[in-house]
């Protein structure tokens, strides 16, 4: 018998105050990016410290404006993790790059960095490493041998807004970052991304990349290509109001990946990747690795009306991204088969992840 509430594994949650924030910008007429999409990127200018933060349609074209600004296209290569969201390799073959895939660390799920340097040829003109769930890729080595081979770094953060390692807030570290504002992200504006970095050249490369060449819609002369990528009003309204909660949804994210680590801790099947909470790290998801049949539990669970979802699939074993050169992969491969999101967000009580919980330990039995 199925028990009355569905735990979806990520819901978005929206206030009274949520809904406002859009009717005023409705209401007052002016919709299109403006002074509620300066206020946003000044508020996440403040919150991180980085000095220039640009609006963008969603995550995947902040990160293709990022590879743009960099000048990277035609016949060059960029070097990703295999386990990531897609859309980490769709930015770079949307530039006309090629890219080259690592495999993840097993401790993390990140870029696996002894395996970067064995990729880099005279193609290789940057690398992405992706803050899988908030946590930080080792953007020391990254950033060493990025110098020593004259590479740029793109912080994929896409999945980190608010994370940081001791000081340093995640995308603002290296050459660029991305933020994505998608609907299973710490906050939504339902599609949206944010573009951060500390580089005059390249924030303005940025600015005249998503406004057909200009820097200002002031300035109705176009001495460059450019597209139309711009953000809007609307949208931004629903992220700043949002944004104003980021520390209670900090908050939230922390005690319920705690609820999940003092629950499952002892369950044999299960382990936690590695995750420093105490530096600063926030992991926007529950994620594990279940180290039995993933098939059986779903289903178990699903008949409790608990929702896990399984983790992406390896990129290279993608059909459009099978021709593309890889280093070998093992770890993510293990991961993909056996990784899991569990229920979690602003919509889950203590209860519900209790629920879930004692899922585990009676499927255990």
């Amino acid at each position: 018998m199925k028990e009355s509430k569905l735990l979806t594994w990520w819901q978005p949650n929206f206030t009274e105050e949520d809904a406002k924030a859009v009717f005023d910008v409705v209401k007052s007429g002016f919709i299109n990016e403006g002074r509620i999409c300066k206020n946003l990127c000044d508020y996440v200018k403040n919150y991180t410290g980085v000095k220039h933060v640009i609006t963008a349609p969603n995550g995947t074209l902040s990160l293709y404006l990022a590879l743009k600004s960099l000048g990277i296209g035609n016949g060059d290569e960029v070097i990703i993790p295999a386990l990531t969201f897609i859309a980490t390799a769709s930015a770079v073959v949307m530039t006309g790059a090629e890219p080259v895939f690592t495999d993840v660390s097993s401790e993390d799920c990140n870029i696996l960095c002894e395996q970067i340097e064995p990729l880099i040829t005279k193609k290789t003109k940057a690398i992405i490493p992706v803050h899988i769930n908030g946590r930080k890729a080792d953007l020391e080595q990254i950033n060493k041998i990025a110098k020593e081979n004259g590479l740029y770094v793109i912080e994929d953060a896409a999945e980190a807004l608010g994370s940081k390692f001791n000081e340093n807030f995640l995308g603002t570290i290296s050459d660029v970052g991305i933020i994505s504002l998608a609907p299973t992200k710490i906050i939504t504006s339902g599609q949206g991304g944010l573009i951060l970095t500390n580089n005059e050249r390249i924030a303005e490369n940025i600015t005249k990349l998503k406004d057909h060449g200009r820097l200002s819609r002031e300035w109705n002369h176009h001495p460059e290509i450019g597209y139309n990528f711009k953000f809007n009003d609307i949208l931004a309204a629903l992220a700043l109001s949002q944004i104003k909660t980021l520390h209670s949804r900090i908050e939230k994210a922390v005690s319920d990946y705690n609820h999940y680590i003092k629950g499952l801790e002892k369950y044999k099947n299960v382990s936690f990747f590695k995750t420093n909470i105490e530096s600063g790290m926030v992991p926007l998801w529950v994620d594990i690795v279940f180290n039995g049949n993933r098939k059986y539990l779903i289903e178990y669970m699903k008949q409790k009306n608990i929702i896990l979802r399984p983790f992406w699939p390896v990129i290279t074993k993608q059909k459009p991204y099978e021709k593309f050169k890889s280093a070998k992969i093992i770890n993510a491969d293990y991961i993909a088969k056996h990784g899991l999101w569990l229920p979690s967000g602003l919509d889950k009580t203590n209860t519900d992840i209790s629920r879930v919980i004692e899922g585990f330990n009676k499927f255990n039995l």
